[in-house]
């Protein structure tokens, strides 16, 4: 964020404040969006993770539920 000597003699000390202070919103504006962007990021994965885990424990639902019901089959055969 430097302004040549020549810059500040043609806008003068204002200006050279004013542009100065863009720049500064700018990079502020910039690192801000880099933020976000990480943010952004981390929740994919973390909602990624998240889904990864549903489908196991559906997965393990499914096979507790088929183990539960070959059982009962079996008990079914038996008494019947």
């Amino acid at each position: 964020m430097q302004l040549d000597l020549g810059i500040i003699r043609e806008i003068g000390l204002l200006g050279a404040t004013v542009v100065l202070a863009f720049k500064l919103y700018v990079l502020k504006d910039l690192q801000q969006n880099t933020q976000n962007d990480l943010l952004v990021q981390n929740l994919m994965e973390s909602n990624k993770k998240k889904d990864e885990l549903l489908e196991r424990t559906v997965s393990n639902f499914e096979k507790t539920m088929d183990s539960i019901v070959k059982k009962l089959e079996d008990i079914d055969k038996k008494i019947g």
